[in-house]
């Protein structure tokens, strides 16, 4: 395609290849096409530069050829690095460094499994760590109404309140004489307290501004320590539901014996250190 308006301005020659049949100058753009390759194979143009300056250059000019890639030499590698590439050569560069690596390896393996099965001190799926939440369950027996139940919930609730680390207090209440086990409704998936009247969700300040978890449950049993209430502080388990750490079942088809036996076990475990929040299920 041709600008026209251009070429005539500047007085281009404008030609027109006419074809003859049905052939252009096919042959004289090949043949030109071939010319100029030899001539740049032959260095033509720079030859006829430089007769053009007044120079007669005997010598071919040499056409830039880019330097070959530089050999790596290992040998000129300092450090660590030159150290290593230096052992990963002996070993991948021998049958005998191969087998001695797959042998390092595979011993190296055995190791480290026997020493884990030797010094192995167990597995924990749910770790000891700070909780920054409780619940204290709340029982007492008689026949209460929801008002009654309510209102020494709240005495509690006020003495908990007032504890120092103690942040907020979600309470709920229900009227006593539910199942022997304590009400399912507040029960927070493991086993509830016998009569069972109420539940404080009990949430702690931050751990960064406040004391261990342990003295601030242990001021709150103190503090709740009420005549006809009992209260028991709970930590948020991890994991599924296991209810107290120990748990003693005893069975017998003689009922009068099973209250003897029970009494005897009770008061036993009252006497050993150690253990707090002990209950029985005994009517």
């Amino acid at each position: 395609m041709t600008d026209l308006p251009f070429t005539t301005e500047r007085r281009g020659p404008i030609l027109e290849v006419t074809l003859c049949k049905g052939k252009a100058n096919a042959i004289s753009a090949a043949e030109h096409a071939i010319a100029l390759l030899m001539a740049q194979a032959r260095n033509i143009p720079q030859a006829h530069n430089a007769l053009v300056a007044g120079r007669w250059e005997r010598k071919t000019p040499k056409s830039e050829v880019p330097p070959p890639n530089p050999v790596f030499d290992i040998k000129k590698v300092k450090g660590p690095t030159g150290v290593y590439t230096r052992v990963l050569k002996l070993l991948a560069g021998n049958v005998l460094g191969i087998v001695f690596t797959v042998v390092f390896v595979v011993g190296v393996s055995f190791a480290v499994v026997n020493l884990f099965a030797t010094h192995n001190t167990g597995v924990e799926f749910f770790v000891d760590e700070e909780p920054n939440v409780a619940r204290v369950m709340v029982s007492a027996r008689g026949n209460m109404s929801a008002r009654e139940a309510l209102k020494l919930v709240e005495e509690v609730e006020r003495e908990v309140l007032a504890v120092d680390g103690v942040d907020n207090v979600v309470t709920s209440a229900v009227p006593s004489g539910g199942d022997s086990s304590g009400s399912s409704s507040l029960s927070d998936g493991g086993e509830a307290p016998a009569d069972l009247i109420g539940q404080l969700n009990v949430e702690l300040v931050e751990y960064c501004c406040r004391r261990k978890a342990a003295e601030i449950f242990k001021e709150i049993r103190e503090r709740t320590n009420f005549a006809g209430i009992k209260t028991e502080v709970r930590e948020i388990q991890g994991g599924p539901p296991t209810g107290k750490d120990i748990q003693l079942q005893i069975t017998t088809d003689n009922y009068a014996r099973l209250l003897e036996i029970t009494d005897k076990v009770r008061r036993h475990v009252d006497t050993v250190e150690g253990l707090r929040d002990v209950e029985d299920d005994r009517p």
